[in-house]
């Protein structure tokens, strides 16, 4: 629990003294995976609102976030972070340089979808998690249009979970497959997260920074965005 507090705070002294955006990312992301434990939609919801108010940050963050789900990193926090940054920038993922000095190359699309598949099956992956990921199979139809086979596995996977035992994820899989029927709409339904903007806290002290509900100005967190 202490551990958990203590990653919350970290968090938020990231948020308000990071000067860097590149490094507010990877502190962020070297925070959560020392805290396997640790939830917060406040978090989610911050990193969100950081990554879709920043387009020269994108593509980066893409690329970090995806890293850490390659290397089936656990996480709750991150978990849902790396799915939704996947879906959101798939493009963004395949077609901008990998960070650093390495040369590596973009990963393939459907090494992309795969992954994603393997998020949906893990007995780790909550449910919003999951839902989180159904989503993110659906935005990269649009992402991926250059890779029919990659396009073919996220059918096959809309296809499975359409018979899910969960009701939810059923629910989901059903409407985008028939949204995916619906080509002049689909588009425009799947475009990018506009950029979602968080209120500033009331407060200036730590204390202040470690309640949840400071950071919205109100008494209860903001939730996070709709998968």
């Amino acid at each position: 629990e202490f551990k958990d507090e203590l990653t919350q705070r970290i968090c938020h002294v990231v948020e308000k003294y990071a000067t860097d955006k590149e490094w507010h990312v990877d502190t962020i992301i070297q925070t959560l995976l020392v805290s396997s434990s640790f939830t917060s939609e406040e978090t989610v919801c911050s990193m969100v609102a950081l990554i879709t108010s920043n387009p020269e940050l994108q593509g980066y963050a893409a690329h970090k976030l995806y890293a850490t789900l390659a290397a089936n990193y656990t996480q709750p926090v991150l978990l849902q972070l790396s799915v939704w940054c996947v879906g959101e920038y798939g493009d963004l993922l395949i077609s901008t340089p990998v960070p650093g000095d390495g040369g590596e190359e973009n990963p393939d699309p459907s090494f992309v979808i795969d992954l994603l598949a393997g998020v949906l099956r893990s007995p780790v992956a909550d449910m919003t998690t999951k839902e989180f990921t159904v989503n993110a199979l659906m935005k990269l139809t649009t992402r991926f249009t250059s890779s029919p086979p990659a396009i073919q596995k996220i059918h096959k996977q809309l296809n499975v979970y359409s018979t899910s035992m969960n009701l939810e994820l059923q629910q989901r899989a059903c409407e985008y497959t028939s949204l995916l029927k619906l080509e002049s709409i689909s588009g425009g339904v799947l475009e990018r997260m506009p950029a979602f903007t968080k209120k500033e806290r009331n407060k200036n002290t730590l204390d202040d920074d470690a309640s949840p509900s400071a950071s919205y100005g109100g008494d209860a967190p903001a939730p996070a965005p709709a998968p």
